[in-house]
């Protein structure tokens, strides 16, 4: 495998070459967090689901036990 910015290239323009590398660590960065922020909104959706049951759940023993006290 064969870098894009050669040693000589490097040593004769150093400013440029850091840029470009500075640029490709930007990128994998920038494609980690969407990856992680994917990951996360996954989790947390299945977390409401789980979450939005127990509520239903929670709320119909509540009108249960209201029914129960009102009889």
């Amino acid at each position: 495998m064969s870098l894009p910015v050669s040693f000589k290239e490097f040593a004769k323009d150093p400013v440029k070459a850091m840029l470009f590398i500075l640029i490709c660590v930007v990128l994998l960065m920038y494609n980690d967090q969407r990856t992680t922020s994917r990951e996360t909104i996954s989790q947390l959706q299945e977390r409401v689901t789980e979450l939005e049951d127990r509520v239903e759940v929670l709320t119909n023993k509540i009108l249960d036990a209201a029914n129960a006290i009102s009889k």
